[in-house]
């Protein structure tokens, strides 16, 4: 179990000059009160952080917003997500900093890395009421504390597992070889690399074999495909499945999308989609570990 970092405090009165903490020039949606108090708050905590490192170089620009995001930012220019813990954990917002994307790579690193994440906002903000919950919740007393961004990026795949691993796995791929090819595909999987054939559930008719690979299982479907065909719902020959938290909410999202899904397997409750060449299953998580459909 990976542990999260306790968000970063700078106490409210730290200062890091003989003179008075650097101001930071604030853009305040015009739609929410409480902004232009979040986000001068955060560009001074982001200001004092940045001069003590030697990296403030002029005035920070900061947007702050529950109900809104920032408009297009200036050419060459890029804006960058905060978690702001204002206050308390629970009342954690994001404070947007428009920064040129040669001060990113200075600052944080790689600027792909910078737009990945601003386009993963409600991500940010689960990121720090998990840290609160593994490390306690912060001083009552400090209303400045902030989740480091730099910190989430130099720890991508960590933080990616965290974020990911009570919500969705890969439940288990799909792959057609030909009958004739079956007992050569099982043994290459087997001692060349390690997995472990396991028993099929009685329930599934088309001929195969199963093997579990870590958490998650390789179906191999050995049926004779049939002329023309491509595969379809129920029996595809390839495709992936991804268990689900909540498996009736990721079928309204495709939808919404204007995804077309189509239930059927033999479970009798997969969701099953297509993009391009690629067929996608989807099963409830809770299905892990026990049985899992074709």
């Amino acid at each position: 179990m990976m542990e999260l970092p306790p968000p970063l405090l700078l106490q409210a009165r730290r200062v890091v000059t003989a003179k008075a903490d650097p101001p930071a020039q604030v853009s305040v949606a015009p739609d929410a009160e409480n902004d232009h108090a979040r986000a001068y708050a955060f560009g001074n905590v982001l200001a004092r952080s940045r001069a003590s490192r030697g990296l403030l170089d002029g005035t920070l620009t900061i947007f702050s917003s529950a109900v809104a995001t920032p408009d297009q930012p200036p050419r060459n220019h890029l804006w960058v997500p905060h978690v702001f813990c204002w206050q308390h954990p629970d009342e954690a917002a994001l404070a947007w900093e428009l920064s040129p994307q040669e001060a990113i790579e200075k600052r944080l690193g790689p600027v792909a890395a910078v737009k990945r994440w601003a386009k993963q906002a409600k991500q940010l903000l689960r990121l720090v009421e998990m840290a609160a919950a593994e490390q306690g919740t912060v001083d009552p007393g400090v209303d400045d504390d902030y989740l480091s961004f730099r910190w989430i990026l130099a720890h991508e795949n960590e933080v990616g597992e965290a974020l990911t691993r009570s919500v969705v796995s890969i439940e288990h791929v799909s792959l057609h070889v030909d009958p004739s090819e079956e007992e050569v595909v099982v043994s290459v999987l087997i001692e060349a690399l390690g997995l472990i054939e396991i028993q099929r559930p009685n329930s599934i008719s088309v001929p195969g074999r199963w093997l579990q690979a870590g958490s998650s299982k390789v179906h191999l479907n050995s049926r004779q495909r049939r002329e023309g065909e491509h595969g379809f719902p129920g029996t595809s020959p390839n495709h992936i499945c991804f268990a689900v938290d909540d498996l009736d909410a990721a079928e309204a999202a495709l939808e919404n999308a204007g995804i077309a899904t189509t239930r059927a397997g033999s479970l009798g409750h997969q969701v099953w989609f297509s993009l391009s060449e690629t067929t996608i299953e989807l099963q409830p998580l809770r299905n892990q570990g026990t049985q899992s459909g074709s």
